[in-house]
């Protein structure tokens, strides 16, 4: 079952994430060397799946910009968001999945951004230490927020407008300060 699952989150471009050990684990490494090569991956800055709002961006997202851009002299990050997973792989209330398989016949809902720019805090990233990488990381992290909060509103105001589909409040807030990093 693990191994099934790990090489479907493979194909994906998707690596798998192990939460509240730091920011020096070896699949930031593998990651970082993947975009280094030119390769491109799926990564979900929560650090976690949220079916209920946006949490704060984790800062191993802004390390893993900053080192993967220095390293390949640029990087594009586009942001991504959707909407609709929740009822086609629901979850339950310990955060697994109630399905094994999809859910056919239900609306997913996903819009892409503007590529995200980065170069004013990889450039500082080249030369920090300590407590400075973290906040330099932070504000990576944050940047990304940022634009999946924006797109979340654009896209259920553009549901609301064209479908007559209501998604949410496109005005929720950016939900930032709940969590730690």
């Amino acid at each position: 079952k693990g191994e099934l699952r790990e090489q479907f989150m493979r194909a994906l471009k998707t690596l798998p994430v192990s939460r509240f050990v730091g920011l020096n684990q070896s699949w930031m490494d593998q990651l970082i060397n993947y975009l280094t090569s030119g390769q491109w991956v799926n990564y979900y800055a929560e650090g976690r799946v949220s079916q209920k709002y946006i949490d704060r961006m984790r800062r191993g997202v802004g390390k893993i910009i900053c080192k993967a851009a220095a390293n390949s002299g640029g990087l594009t990050v586009i942001p991504v968001y959707h909407e609709g997973l929740e009822d086609t792989m629901p979850l339950n209330e310990r955060s697994q999945l109630v399905y094994k398989v999809p859910r056919v016949g239900k609306r997913l809902w996903m819009i892409a951004g503007d590529p995200i720019q980065f170069e004013d805090l990889v450039e500082k990233s080249k030369t920090c230490r300590g407590e400075e990488c973290l906040r330099i990381y932070e504000e990576a992290a944050d940047r990304v927020g940022v634009a999946i909060h924006l797109l979340r509103s654009d896209l259920r105001k553009r549901a609301a407008k064209e479908y007559g589909v209501y998604l949410g409040d496109p005005y929720e807030p950016y939900l930032k300060e709940k969590s730690k990093r």
